[in-house]
């Protein structure tokens, strides 16, 4: 859950990011929704910053997570809070990241740089906005 207001920049590619999870059929939680609360990822200790973390965005399917999404502002991609959720997430479900536009090449790289290959490929998709 946020704990700090989110940017406006932030807020808009939460929301495209939403979208897309939801237009492959998913039902859709966002971070900060007064209807629903997205679901704590329990870190064993280990991961990066040791902290749990909450995604900004979840995607169901009958009750079960199938994708979490993250939406990313540039000087936020590289963080040890970030890494940690790119680690965590991909390791439980599918992983949406957004981004603004000219970021993805960023992204890309430091996703080479700290995620192992098998939770690589669980970042489905990264998205331009």
């Amino acid at each position: 859950m946020s704990n700090k207001k989110d940017s406006l920049q932030h807020k808009e590619i939460k929301k495209k990011v939403a979208k897309f999870i939801e237009n492959k059929g998913f039902d859709v939680c966002i971070d900060d929704d007064e209807h629903c609360l997205v679901s704590k990822v329990k870190n064993p200790g280990d991961i990066g910053d040791g902290e749990d973390k909450y995604p900004d965005v979840e995607g169901s399917y009958n009750g079960r997570i199938f994708k979490r999404g993250e939406a990313k502002l540039e000087e936020d991609l590289a963080t040890k809070h970030s890494i940690t959720q790119y680690k965590l997430f991909a390791r439980q479900s599918d992983l949406v990241i957004g981004v603004p536009k000219g970021c993805r090449e960023k992204i890309e790289r430091i996703l080479e740089e700290n995620l192992t290959p098998d939770e690589r490929k669980s970042v489905k998709t990264i998205l331009e906005f």
